[in-house]
């Protein structure tokens, strides 16, 4: 799949204790991932 539809993907995480819904389950997990993510990207400081 990552050869044809996610050929972009950068990384990815499994966040312990969170199922489907991992940003309603886990979103100080989430959240701090996503921020990790921008800074690494230049999007945030």
């Amino acid at each position: 799949m990552r050869q044809t539809e996610c050929t972009q993907m950068l990384d990815f995480h499994l966040v312990d204790g969170a199922g489907h819904w991992v940003q309603q389950e886990q979103p100080e997990a989430v959240s701090k991932l996503l921020m990790r993510f921008l800074s690494q990207q230049g999007k945030i400081g």
